[in-house]
């Protein structure tokens, strides 16, 4: 039977500024995320706010502490594997039945999907707000803001795909 040495299970074997490092990577990244964004603006209250903040922290660290299971089950399962960037899909292709295997995937591109609507949606927003409506439609209806954010958001989607190709 393989296991983990014990300093794998240490939460500062790797250094305090091997931790600095990766808090001063991560966390700017997470506090311009979309999603959190998205969630402050639309709360009801204050104290929504808050209890949302406090409810994606704990979710972001939950996030992490399920990636590093899965790399330190990697290690065992599959102790060969040089490519640190796919763990997450050799361990799905080598450990889950089809079926469950579909569902997780079917989750993966849930995920991406949603990140993506919210990013294109504030993306269009943005630039509608900051650069049309300021600077070329001063005087914009509703509905032809409306009308301009689908094709913003649009043309920002076929973007993006050109660019992912």
């Amino acid at each position: 039977m393989v296991q983990l040495p014990s300093s794998y299970f240490s939460f500062t074997n790797i250094g305090f500024f091997e931790i600095l490092k990766y808090l001063t990577t991560f966390t700017p990244g997470m506090m311009v995320g979309q999603d959190i964004w998205q969630r402050y603006f639309t709360a009801r209250s204050k104290k929504n706010a808050v209890t949302g903040g406090a409810h994606i922290s704990v979710y972001a660290f939950l996030y992490s502490v399920a990636m590093v299971i899965i790399g330190m089950c990697a290690l065992i399962l599959i102790p060969n594997i040089t490519d640190t960037q796919s763990v997450f899909t050799v361990m799905a292709f080598e450990t889950m039945p089809t079926g469950i295997l579909g569902i997780v995937f079917a989750a993966v591109a849930a995920a991406i999907m949603s990140t993506a609507s919210g990013t294109l949606l504030a993306s269009s927003t943005l630039i509608i707000r900051d650069i049309l409506k300021d600077y070329f439609f001063k005087n914009m209806t509703d509905r032809e803001f409306l009308m301009l954010s689908r094709i913003t958001t649009f043309l920002l989607g076929i973007i993006a795909i050109i660019i992912s190709l």
